[in-house]
């Protein structure tokens, strides 16, 4: 195709279906007719297209994904140079993961199948399952009222994902590591202290912000930090980018960026969108946490019996800092009035995040 004239005169539907012909007749062993295609949807900063072919005797699809920087954008195929490297960045990551993924604990990235340059798609296997972060949420909720439904089986899961996540840092590690520095040993408390500075503009009481500084400022947190190894990490784990199947294996997808950093980046990182398991929802604001036993069972897979060393604290308190301002950015976008914007802010984000603050202060203060 000439990149030239590529979509002049089309309709994103016209794309949409281009793109679709295409990836059935290269990708899949199916005509039109066996395929069912799902709706255009947006999921993060991307565009994504389900694709599953009918009369086979296992469920077997193609899943589509135009990365795209701003997804407000109506005229999908205007293709900028951020999406082109977001698309390259999210192929680099998917290719590494394939050999440097464990495949021993039902764990497993999707596999990258192709990419189409003149649409900037990625193709990759569809992972057919439920979200994993609903699943859970179902079996956290029927806890709470007293039902220990599949208890066992979130805590197994979620203890493979642990031991997945150790071992593909582990299988990374630079050569040189632990005993050389960290190079970016200041990097946290900058951010830390942009983080500080950016919920002060948003209200948070100086009380929590001045704990949030101490402890960002405090010397063990950094030289904890300054004797971590470095390892491939990945920007975009996130727990709502899993899904669990039938057979209780967990499909991830959307690594982001892979960026060499502290492996207990990636476990903080992860943790903090366990424990914001009702992030989103109405229930959210009833300042609902999953059971400590999730939490626990990542960390047991991650660190086996030893259980979550001191170094991890200063990436924990980074997590609690950004969430925090996410949920308050979140919350100034929505079109509500600012009456009852104002009471959220107050009496349910700031008491959630400082409670989380506390909690985090009280750890290092235990030593």
């Amino acid at each position: 195709m000439n990149p030239e004239t590529f979509g002049e005169g089309w309709s994103n539907d016209e794309l949409v279906q281009r793109l679709v012909n295409c990836v059935i007749r290269d990708y899949m062993s199916a005509t039109s007719s066996n395929v069912v295609v799902g709706p255009l949807e947006i999921h993060d900063f991307s565009f994504c297209i389900g694709l599953e072919q009918r009369n086979e005797p296992q469920l077997s699809g193609i899943y589509i994904k135009l990365p795209k920087q701003d997804v407000s954008l109506s005229d999908i195929k205007d293709i900028g140079d951020q999406d082109r490297i977001m698309a390259s960045r999210e192929c680099h990551s998917l290719e590494r993961l394939e050999t440097d993924w464990p495949d021993t604990f039902g764990v497993s990235y999707v596999r990258l199948l192709g990419y189409l340059p003149e649409f900037n798609a990625l193709i990759t296997k569809r992972a057919f399952g439920q979200d994993f972060s609903v699943w859970l949420r179902g079996i956290d909720l029927a806890l709470k009222f007293g039902y220990a439904r599949d208890i066992e089986r979130g805590i197994d899961a979620l203890e493979r994902f642990g031991r997945s996540l150790a071992q593909f840092h582990w299988t990374t590690r630079q050569p040189g590591h632990p005993d050389a520095p960290h190079p970016d040993a200041n990097r946290l408390a900058v951010k830390l202290q942009s983080y500080t500075t950016a919920l002060a503009r948003h209200g948070v009481g100086p009380a929590a912000l001045g704990r949030l500084s101490r402890l960002a400022a405090e010397p063990r947190l950094e030289q904890a930090l300054r004797t971590q190894p470095l390892c491939d990490t990945l920007k975009g784990l996130d727990l709502r980018n899993i899904v669990i199947d039938d057979q209780g294996d967990l499909h991830l997808f959307d690594p982001g960026r892979l960026r060499p950093d502290s492996p207990f980046a990636d476990f903080a990182r992860f943790q903090a969108t366990l424990k914001l398991l009702y992030w989103g929802r109405l229930s959210f604001f009833a300042r609902l946490e999953p059971d400590r036993r999730f939490l626990d069972a990542v960390c047991r897979g991650y660190f086996g019996p030893d259980g979550e060393p001191a170094g991890t604290r200063l990436h924990h308190l980074k997590e609690c800092a950004r969430m925090w301002l996410m949920a308050h950015t979140a919350l100034a976008l929505k079109p509500w009035p600012a009456s009852l914007k104002f009471t959220l802010r107050r009496a349910y984000i700031d008491p959630f995040f400082q409670s989380w603050l506390g909690d985090l202060s009280e750890a290092f203060e235990r030593g």
